[in-house]
């Protein structure tokens, strides 16, 4: 019979090796894009806008109501705000847990810790660590020159809030590196439990109270960061993936 001749013997167990190595590789490549996600492109193609400060105006808009996950909010603008800026660190927001589930908040969707000016045009950003906190944005270096490199008042931690699907979605999907362009309100914001936020209202603050809550009127990503590592990531997942289960095919049904 075909399957016993030694040749195509032989040619099955090749294959079957092949099939491991190719998971292993694959899988090692995996690991080191995961580490290397984030990794920032140096230099940042940044777009022009983001050169400019963000735009803080008087408004005028009264107190409004929005809802979401059926609990009522009261929104109190204090500015009309405009910005453009470089993601450098992001945390997602689940109103069913932590603090958000304590303080009944569906709102927050999300906290985009940013960049703008000369920071998004730094000669290579990685030189910095930025973690998001569960509301706060930090960043550090190792040395002074990039320190005095980095003007402190060109970051902002913003507390997005919106109760519109489309804008959730959207604004969920962001990924460190998207360059995004929101315009809204910055605003305090409070449920009838008893909780209430404020907002920053400059960009030289620090500490407590520093983060600027901004109500989503519109949000879009005008830039996305591609990445020899982001490709990575997504072939060698792939790669990994199906030459598993291609050898595990094969070991189940005996031929390796």
């Amino acid at each position: 019979m075909l399957n016993e001749h030694p040749l195509h013997n032989k040619l099955i167990t090749t294959m079957g090796k092949l099939l491991g190595l190719t998971f292993w590789i694959s899988l090692a490549l995996s690991i080191a894009a995961w580490w290397n996600y984030d990794r920032f492109l140096s230099p940042m193609p940044a777009d022009s806008r983001l050169g400019s400060d963000p735009v803080q105006k008087s408004t005028q808009r009264a107190p409004f109501e929005v809802n979401s996950n059926g609990v009522s909010y009261l929104i109190d603008p204090l500015f009309q705000y405009d910005l453009y800026g470089l993601v450098v660190s992001r945390r997602a927001h689940d109103g069913d847990y932590r603090l958000h589930r304590l303080w009944n908040d569906h709102l927050n969707v999300a906290d985009l810790c940013v960049v703008w000016g000369k920071n998004a045009r730094l000669e290579d950003l990685n030189d910095y660590d930025f973690r998001s906190g569960q509301f706060t944005c930090f960043v550090e270096t190792s040395t002074l020159e990039s320190w005095n490199a980095f003007d402190p008042t060109q970051l902002s931690n913003n507390h997005v809030l919106t109760e519109k699907p489309h804008l959730r979605s959207l604004i969920e999907s962001v990924e460190v590196g998207d360059q995004i362009h929101l315009t809204g309100l910055l605003a305090e914001y409070s449920n009838d439990t008893g909780f209430r936020r404020g907002s920053s209202t400059n960009r030289t603050d620090e500490g407590n109270g520093a983060c600027e809550t901004i109500y989503a009127e519109s949000f879009s990503i005008i830039k996305t960061m591609e990445t020899t590592w982001r490709w990575i990531w997504q072939i060698a997942g792939l790669s990994s993936i199906f030459s598993a289960l291609l050898w595990l095919y094969g070991a189940g049904s005996g031929k390796f």
